[in-house]
């Protein structure tokens, strides 16, 4: 993927669920990314890139032109596992295991 542009020239403000809030997190703690932003930009671009490739060879025959193909509801969180709690000292903790551990004493 590319790296960061040099400048950026749209913004965008979006809510997102907690669990997918969390997922992006882990994302960015599991590719050592500097920023959120970062992480986002990687999953849009690698999402977008691979409906690209899903779509060119079902388009049903339109070309890739009128309304967008449905697309499958994301799974509610309920479905999803919490991460699995640490029970070692938090002094042999990484570093990522720590904050997560904080986090969740926070929530």
């Amino acid at each position: 993927m590319a790296g960061r542009p040099k400048s950026m020239d749209t913004r965008k403000i979006v809510s997102l669920p907690a669990a997918l809030a969390q997922s992006i997190e882990n994302y960015r703690f599991e590719n050592r990314l500097k920023t959120e932003a970062e992480a986002i930009r990687q999953l849009i671009e690698t999402g977008l890139s691979a409906s690209k490739k899903s779509g060119a060879s079902d388009d049903g025959g339109a070309g890739g032109k009128g309304k967008p193909r449905a697309t499958k509801p994301p799974s509610s969180p309920e479905k999803t596992k919490p991460a699995p709690r640490s029970t070692a000292p938090a002094t042999s903790l990484t570093k990522e295991a720590q904050l997560r551990a904080l986090r969740e004493s926070r929530a």
